[in-house]
């Protein structure tokens, strides 16, 4: 079973993760993604970061920098403001209770139309000509119920508070990326972008 699979009913035919779409994180990709990480820590940047990727079975993780200037390291286990990107840990929660017995992880957690709802594009051409947060805000992606959706068939969510995740369907991928960088523009900080290619690059 996949990553995806495990929270989500399939929604296409094939079982997502199968095909030429699936693939596992290399070594040589994997290295690409710590340095990608580590290349926006420092003093005048950003203090510190996690990072995740996972697919099929595998979940690798970076942590780099400090929790503040001066402060603690930074590891998997830090704590991090995550304000809009609290479905990511709702997954946790859910991952926790499964773990304990409490919740079937082989059973869908929602309808087939629900998610079909959540991942698929909700706003008019019109709202969209309107709306977002700068021009240009809805080429190439939009807004299904609570998250982002792209055109790719990807979805996720950027938090302004510094932390975004990002799922991948098609190739079986999720992202996230944690930091204690607010945005200052209507686009996330560079290092959200970084990490997600880093971590499609790192795909086998």
């Amino acid at each position: 079973m996949t990553v995806t699979q495990r929270l989500l009913p399939p929604l296409r035919s094939a079982p997502v993760g199968e095909g030429s779409g699936a693939g596992r994180l290399t070594d040589e990709g994997i290295e690409r993604l710590r340095a990608g990480v580590e290349r926006h820590v420092g003093d005048t940047l950003i203090p510190g970061v996690v990072a995740l990727a996972a697919t099929a079975d595998q979940v690798h993780v970076e942590a780099a920098g400090h929790l503040a200037l001066g402060g603690a390291p930074v590891t998997r286990r830090s704590l991090f403001r995550i304000a809009s990107t609290t479905k990511p840990v709702t997954a946790v929660a859910t991952l926790a209770l499964a773990g304990e017995g409490l919740v079937d992880i082989d059973e869908p957690v929602l309808g087939a139309e629900a998610v079909r709802a959540m991942t698929s594009d909700q706003l008019t051409k019109e709202q969209k000509a309107h709306g977002g947060l700068g021009p240009d805000f809805f080429v190439g992606r939009s807004w299904g119920f609570g998250q982002t959706v792209l055109d790719s068939g990807a979805y996720g969510w950027d938090g302004g508070l510094g932390t975004s995740w990002l799922v991948d369907p098609t190739r079986d991928l999720c992202v996230v990326a944690l930091t204690q960088r607010m945005w200052e523009t209507s686009t996330p900080p560079p290092v959200h972008g970084d990490v997600q290619a880093a971590a499609y690059a790192a795909l086998a």
